[in-house]
């Protein structure tokens, strides 16, 4: 059921019903993993609550998200959060920058 609040959640955010996406992501990550916070982040974000999407990411990174293993969009998604909320771009696996 929380990968299905999840998706919706997804889908919610990209027709712009902000209320609704956050609602669902917060039910989708009481099973959490990663992917889930980073996506409650972004509604978050989306939706004014900046703090919040701050704690959640900081979630997210606890919960071990890497970009290298997330989808095309995710990794978008974590990009496009990381850029406004003026966050240092941490360097990826492989890069040399360890």
């Amino acid at each position: 059921m929380s990968d299905l609040l999840d998706t919706r959640g997804i889908v919610r955010l990209a027709v712009g019903d902000t209320a609704g996406a956050v609602a669902d992501l917060r039910e989708a990550v009481l099973v959490p993993s990663a992917v889930k916070h980073l996506h409650l982040a972004v509604a978050e974000h989306a939706a004014g609550e900046e703090r919040a999407a701050r704690a959640t990411l900081a979630r997210a990174k606890a919960a071990g998200i890497d970009s290298q293993r997330l989808t095309a969009a995710d990794r978008e998604r974590l990009d496009r959060l990381v850029r406004a909320l003026s966050l240092p771009k941490e360097p990826q696996a492989g890069s040399g920058n360890e």
